[in-house]
């Protein structure tokens, strides 16, 4: 059951993840959840090999870099700065 909660925990996270246990008739809080999935363990880090950076504008004057690991697609950090006025 532990293994269930943790995965329904990082699919769906609080309240979807509270939800769906309903289906197997397990009532669960969103809160308990949750408190599973801070248990989980996070995955070990890896240096990515093939660094992917895209600069784009949010809005106005405020621009975001982000940086993704371009073997698994997975997004890695996302920098936003603004530019001062001209």
């Amino acid at each position: 059951m532990q293994h269930l909660v943790e995965a329904v925990g990082v699919v769906l996270a609080g309240r979807g993840g509270a939800r769906m246990p309903r289906v197997l008739n397990v009532t669960l809080s969103r809160c308990t959840v949750l408190s599973q999935l801070m248990r989980v363990p996070l995955p070990s880090l890896v240096t990515p090999r093939v660094l992917g950076v895209d600069d784009f504008a949010l809005y106005a004057d405020t621009y975001g870099t982000l940086l993704v690991d371009a073997t698994t697609r997975l997004p890695l950090t996302l920098r936003e700065e603004e530019t001062p006025n001209s």
